[in-house]
């Protein structure tokens, strides 16, 4: 039945990627060669849709070039088109491995310290009409903003040929951190990171990093476990390490939210411009609860209908009345909760003793509660998507393929955009790691 309907003049492409992404979870799955086929009509739909349909198109572009003002980056729109330059006399400042490193966070905002990868948006403030018109498969991951990703990936392509054209290469940087930095700076030994010969092909390159961060995984839960590497140990292990299931030094690494109905239904009260609470009598433009809020709202502005929903807030001891006008009882616990509802990242790593009360004060009300991995939930889903076929069937299975010879021939272009990937992964580990080991170190060093 699936194939008659690939093969129909009626088949809509939406659903021909359902088909497609289909995972399977049970006795029920369509064969490989009906996904093929599937894939290939929606393709072929598509391909005439454009011969006779223009549709709608943008560019996004990234470059490093001079700029002569002291401007970190500046960007350019003009209508569809984007672009984004970054100072090129900034970044030649300093050409230490440790700068390098550390330009990923404060430059090219690469990673969040709170919040983690930038793109990982579970949630959004608006409606997106796009996602809201897909048609999922069974099993798809959608917890990211596919535009920041597009930007983010420009960005970081963008910022490996500037280290290439300087003849730095980022693989010898990540070699540089594990067996040279956290030995010399937190006085931690065992590391070993291999960097690949930079000369070979990026399809032996994606092979060989893959074994490496695998590794460097296998070395961490090691190190957490007996605070030493054992490397005869760990070539004798029968289970590899996965990044799902790692644990970090810190118990109380994370909040998540807690799953519940009322919770969630409360997450999408304060923070979704769906929300019953959306819009006021005197503005009908829907903005969410929470941004309505911040701006100054009175409780007179919200019709009859709505009050109730107030009330709850209230009795949650979430929002007070103060001259009428709606007040956060505690926008700090506010604050967290948006980021977790919007990220399902909140990272409590390097947060000051007022912060971390304010964190336990959201576990105690039942609001969240903590995670001890080294990677958060949303993390953990991201990873799964990208390297592998754990949970979903919509990723590109970068690890998967290549560990098993299904990316064996395609053009160099294409390597270079899954080696690109990994590598992003690559970094996301270094900085993960670092935060552990800073955090180790610290321990070490106040006993």
């Amino acid at each position: 039945m699936a194939r008659k309907y690939c093969e129909s003049d009626l088949a809509n492409p939406n659903y021909l990627n359902a088909i497609f992404n289909y995972k399977k979870t049970s006795q029920y799955y369509f064969e490989d060669e009906v996904k093929l086929l599937s894939k290939r009509k929606s393709d072929s739909i598509w391909e005439s849709h454009f011969k006779e349909h223009l549709g709608v198109s943008y560019s996004l572009a990234v470059s490093i070039v001079p700029i002569e003002n002291e401007k970190l980056f500046i960007f350019e729109n003009n209508g569809t088109s984007s672009k984004i330059v970054i100072n090129k006399n900034v970044l030649d400042e300093h050409h230490d491995f440790s700068t390098l490193l550390n330009n990923y966070i404060y430059i090219l905002n690469f990673f969040s310290y709170d919040t983690g990868l930038p793109w990982l948006v579970l949630n959004n403030d608006t409606l997106n009409f796009y996602k809201s018109l897909k048609f999922p498969s069974n099993a798809d991951y959608s917890g990211f903003d596919e535009d920041l990703k597009l930007y983010h990936s420009l960005l970081f392509h963008a910022y490996f040929d500037y280290l290439k054209n300087n003849k730095i290469d980022l693989e010898e940087i990540i070699e540089w951190y594990f067996n040279t930095y956290i030995v010399e700076e937190l006085g931690i030994e065992g590391f070993h990171f291999n960097s690949s010969n930079k000369d070979s092909s990026y399809y032996e390159r994606s092979k060989s990093i893959i074994s490496e961060m695998d590794s460097i995984l296998n070395q961490f839960e090691l190190f957490e476990k007996n605070r030493e590497i054992d490397f005869e140990l760990l070539s004798i292990r029968s289970k590899p390490t996965s990044y799902d299931n790692i644990e970090s030094f810190k118990t109380h690494k994370f909040l998540k939210l807690k799953t519940s109905t009322e919770n969630s239904q409360l997450m999408s009260m304060l923070f979704s411009d769906q929300s019953h609470l959306a819009y006021t009598l005197s503005n009908e433009e829907f903005h969410p609860f929470f941004r309505l809020v911040e701006a100054g709202v009175n409780i007179n502005s919200f019709a009859e209908h709505q009050q109730k929903y107030l009330r709850y807030l209230i009795e949650k001891n979430i929002i007070e009345i103060i001259d009428d006008i709606i007040k956060f009882k505690d926008i700090r616990e506010i604050n967290i909760l948006y980021m977790l509802w919007r990220t399902g990242t909140f990272c409590l790593f390097y947060k000051l003793e007022s912060d971390l009360d304010v964190a336990q004060n959201l576990v105690e009300k039942n609001f969240c509660e903590y995670t001890n991995k080294v990677f958060s939930d949303a993390e953990i889903d991201y990873l799964s998507f990208i390297l592998d076929d754990k949970k979903y069937g919509n990723g590109p299975k970068i690890r998967n393929k290549f560990v098993h010879g299904k990316f064996s021939n395609l053009d160099e272009k294409k390597y270079l955009e899954y080696y690109l990937e990994l590598l992003q992964i690559a970094i996301f580990y270094v900085i993960r790691i670092n935060d552990e080991l800073e955090y180790y170190a610290g321990m070490n060093n106040s006993k």
